[in-house]
């Protein structure tokens, strides 16, 4: 295959823009909203939650095994693509903009109701999208440029999660502040948002539509049998197994930190939202999107195993032993551990471009490639970590006596809160750290099979 243009790697990564801004709107916002703004008690709303982003999980690897049987005369990818972000922008809008119930248990049903039609729209956009950088790219170090692309415009999008909501609150003259003004500042933040969905997918769809192979790459029937024969295949995979395993255990520290977060600079730092988004926020999303560079390159050299245990070990440790110890209305900590924490968050780009080189060697076994359900699997396990971590930051709330709705919490949650944040989520980090060290896929041993794909490929 012809190499990528620099118009083509970021085209294809321009729709994790829109995507990445609705996910980082939610994990930061929706918990909040469902609590603060709607009135549900904490574990209710845990609960809604955790069971869309359940259902989320399940529908990935579904849409990836559809995926690998799909044949279009406009794409295996581009159908999806397209369909996926226009239903994803309206639905966004239809989670933050509830009509007034008068029950709390219509409250709990439109909220699960919508989301999972979030949920699933994002599926039909996502995992075409994620797998799409394993078909645009057989070369290994190119593959990281387009996941680095990915991220990198994943990082626009938390740009967009962090400063939107403010831009819209100026423009409407209300107070992020104020629970019910806040209320309004997120359904019509959600409106722009969709509208950036859809631009972002797209723009994405115009740069790689050319590439888009239209065929499909198993013409068997789907089966409830061959559904169960493709997961049990990948979760046998001994060359998958710890990357998965690793990245779920970074997922669910990654969705209790995102969950937790206003709860914690409020109540436990005492600091203003504005300045907690201007101050920390920005410059950890900064520092992100100035490392994937970087971490880009560092792989060229070392390979991708070795960097991305450091960035996840180095965040581990990092968040755990800093957090509880931070003082009220003080910036510094966490704006140091903001910009460090952030550089480490980078080396994430690898992950996902190990993804497309273990499917090289998925391929050698059997004969097929297999990027949609490889990476169907993958987003099932951060989705059901996410659903995971969010029912337990809703357990953990109710259980170190927060108070929903409340305006102020007693010293001894906000204490409590600040252990959650730090040694709970770092934990986390060094359990993925642990299980990736056993990650067996080389630079040296994927070079090889990448060779031998190239020699049965020539039929020799």
């Amino acid at each position: 295959m012809n190499r990528l243009s620099q118009w083509r790697k970021a085209g294809y990564g321009a729709g994790e823009s829109g995507g990445s801004a609705i996910e980082f709107l939610l994990q930061l916002h929706l918990l909040y909203f469902a609590t603060q703004i709607t009135g549900l008690p904490a574990s209710w709303a845990g609960a809604a939650i955790a069971a869309a982003i359940v259902w989320d999980a399940v529908s990935d690897p579904l849409m990836g095994l559809i995926l690998d049987r799909t044949h279009t005369r406009r794409g295996r990818y581009s159908p999806y693509l397209l369909s996926g972000c226009v239903v994803l922008g309206i639905s966004v809008w239809v989670l933050f903009n509830p009509p007034p119930f008068s029950s709390r248990v219509a409250d709990l049903l439109y909220l699960l109701s919508a989301y999972l039609l979030v949920n699933t729209a994002m599926t039909v956009f996502a995992v075409p999208h994620i797998a799409m950088g394993g078909h645009l790219s057989r070369d290994r170090h190119e593959r990281t440029q387009l996941y680095g692309w990915r991220l990198v415009f994943g990082t626009v999008g938390l740009l967009l999660g962090l400063l939107l909501p403010f831009a819209v609150a100026g423009a409407s003259g209300l107070d992020f502040d104020v629970t019910e003004e806040r209320g309004v500042i997120l359904g019509r933040t959600a409106l722009v948002f969709g509208v950036v969905m859809v631009v972002a997918g797209l723009v994405t769809l115009l740069a790689v539509r050319s590439r888009d192979c239209g065929y499909s790459i198993d013409n068997e029937r789907l089966s409830v049998r061959q559904v169960g024969r493709e997961f049990a295949g990948v979760l046998r995979d001994r060359i998958f197994l710890p990357l998965f395993g690793a990245f779920v255990a970074a997922s669910i520290a990654r969705a209790i930190n995102a969950s937790t977060a206003f709860y914690y600079y409020e109540f436990t730092l005492r600091l203003p939202t504005a300045t907690v988004v201007a101050a920390v926020l920005l410059p950890f999303v900064f520092s992100i999107m100035v490392s994937v560079p970087a971490w880009v390159w560092v792989s060229k050299r070392l390979g991708k195993k070795q960097p991305a245990l450091w960035g996840i070990s180095t965040l581990g440790i990092l968040i755990a032993v800093s957090y509880p110890f931070f003082p009220a209305e003080r910036l510094a900590g966490p704006v140091f551990l903001a910009l460090a924490g952030g550089a480490a968050v980078g080396a994430i780009v690898l992950f996902e471009s190990l993804v497309a080189d273990v499917t090289d060697y998925g391929e050698l076994k059997s004969g097929k490639r297999r990027e949609g359900v490889y990476f169907g699997v993958w987003r099932m396990g951060t989705k059901l970590a996410r659903a995971a971590a969010i029912g337990l930051t809703g357990l953990m709330l109710d259980w170190i006596g927060f108070q929903a709705g409340a305006e102020e919490q007693t010293p001894e949650v906000a204490a409590r809160l600040a252990w959650i944040f730090g040694p709970v989520v770092g934990g986390f980090f060094l359990l993925g750290a642990l299980i990736f060290f056993w990650f067996p896929l080389t630079e040296k041993r994927h070079a090889r099979v990448q060779e031998l794909l190239r020699r049965k490929r020539a039929g020799r």
